[in-house]
């Protein structure tokens, strides 16, 4: 409600020309005089717009909300207990809570960098399992010295673990079983997997030959095979994206732990 237009009088207006409004409206339109059955209504308005008006510190105070388009004043009339008295209120349309964010809503920005994280760990898979399955190339290489590993009695002398090194820079550890041979310093044939270079097998001048240990192609195969079908996942199945990123989180997980695997044992 405006106050200066219920008065019918400008926002420049003396104290008198308010005073004069108000008697002015109050003739026509209070109930004793005046029978219309809107008087009443439009007469407490005439009222309320006249005590506010009328007081220099509720003027300005209206003054000033009606300036501010972000608050409101509500202004209480002689109302027992409350005159003098305003209260204020937050402009409805001033402030608009936002949704709460969905976490599908959170995860969309990264998913790009989640799918990249897949794709690497599904094509490290791939290398993997080509390195493992394909035929390996055979170097001729000089064993240069030899370990025997905790395993077996100290007097045992077949079916002790071995670790062997060449001077061509190759370190392996034969496997330990009954048969497991002793090495020692010569030449001797060295197979090694085509991409990464994994020892594969040894063969001595005798003609015997024994299959070095790969750990990540023998006790810890399950980091790559697990690696293999996560990154799979990720990188050709959608369902949702809370899903998608699980799994490609997954991928990334195992693909540290299998090139930490590969590190710590070649």
């Amino acid at each position: 409600m405006d106050h200066y237009k219920v008065l019918e009088i400008d926002e420049t207006a003396s104290h008198a020309e308010i005073r004069a409004a108000y008697k002015r409206l109050a003739k026509m339109y209070h109930p004793d005089v005046n029978s219309s059955p809107t008087a009443h209504t439009l007469f407490q308005h005439i009222s309320e717009s006249y005590h506010v008006l009328s007081d220099p510190a509720r003027r300005a105070s209206y003054d000033a909300s009606r300036a501010a388009p972000f608050s409101q004043t509500q202004y209480q009339g002689h109302t027992p207990g409350y005159a003098g008295q305003t209260r204020h209120r937050r402009n409805p349309h001033s402030y608009r809570a936002s949704p709460p964010l969905r976490q599908e809503d959170i995860l969309r920005p990264y998913m790009k960098y989640a799918y990249s994280f897949s794709w690497i760990g599904f094509a490290f898979a791939l290398l993997l399992a080509i390195d493992f399955f394909s035929p390996g190339r055979i170097h001729q290489e000089t064993i240069s010295q030899t370990y025997f590993l905790p395993g077996a009695s100290a007097g045992q002398t077949h079916g002790r673990p071995q670790l062997i090194f060449t001077d061509e820079g190759t370190r392996m550890e034969v496997r330990a079983g009954e048969s497991t041979i002793i090495l020692t310093q010569g030449s001797a044939q060295v197979e090694k997997s085509i991409l990464f270079g994994f020892p594969q097998k040894i063969t001595g001048q005798d003609g015997l030959s024994l299959s070095p240990l790969v750990l990540v192609y023998g006790h810890l195969s399950f980091f790559p095979i697990l690696l293999f079908v996560f990154s799979s996942l990720g990188s050709f199945l959608r369902v949702d994206i809370v899903f998608d990123f699980n799994v490609c989180l997954v991928s990334a997980v195992l693909s540290v732990i299998t090139l930490v695997v590969i590190v710590a044992t070649s």
